[in-house]
């Protein structure tokens, strides 16, 4: 599987390049792995709007700390991304490789949580009521992803040591004010690239254990 570390990036410029890789997983049914660090944006999904997530007041006060606002169609709401969080777009042909969209979105819960526990961060998910990957402490990962043509896009941001504080200006994934937590507020500091190329690992790994449980189960 082939992966690639970008780092700090404007997001209109990952949208280009995930765009660039989607076709050429389309062509070659082979995935890949994106790995971005972002200037500060607002992210708005399928289900979010600015006029419902971002209040007045907040939207004056982001865009004069260089905020730019994105619609994109992935799924979910309004979220944030600044520098120091950990952006992955694993872009993966789930129809080919015969996973479900919902157990595809467990494998990258799984992936971060044991990745998690390699800092001793104990986290889990909350599958039964939303996407993502918590802790004790709060959210510490969002997920949003999109399938198109069997393949998906988006995918999932880790706080590292990006700015926590700045969720309060944002109904982030549709709650105002909700508990949060990184590896910083739990005194761990990583390398982006170093956390992005592990945790790849982890997801590889989750992703092939996938694989061997649902050929086992068809045949």
């Amino acid at each position: 599987m082939k992966s690639t570390f970008f780092g700090l990036t404007t997001y209109e410029k990952s949208m280009q390049i995930q765009a660039q890789v989607f076709n050429l997983v389309q062509s070659t049914g082979f995935p890949a792995v994106l790995g971005f660090e972002y200037y500060p944006v607002i992210t708005l999904g399928k289900r979010a709007s600015l006029e419902k997530d971002v209040d007045t007041s907040s939207r004056e006060q982001l865009k004069s700390k260089g905020f730019e606002v994105a619609e994109t169609d992935r799924g979910g709401q309004a979220t944030i991304h600044s520098p120091g969080q950990l952006v992955i777009y694993p872009i993966v042909p789930i129809q080919k490789l015969q996973i479900p969209v919902r157990r595809f979105i467990e494998i990258l819960e799984n992936s971060t949580i044991h990745w998690l526990a390699k800092f001793k961060v104990s986290a889990y998910s909350r599958r039964d009521q939303e996407s993502g990957v918590f802790t004790e402490k709060g959210k510490i990962a969002f997920i949003g992803i999109r399938v198109e043509k069997g393949i998906t896009r988006h995918g999932i941001s880790i706080n590292l040591s990006n700015d926590l504080n700045l969720f309060s200006e944002i109904s982030a994934c549709g709650m105002k004010g909700r508990a949060l937590d990184s590896l910083f507020e739990n005194k761990i500091e990583v390398d982006l690239k170093e956390a992005f190329e592990s945790w790849t690992l982890y997801f590889t790994s989750e992703l092939m254990a996938s694989l061997k449980s649902e050929s086992s189960t068809l045949n």
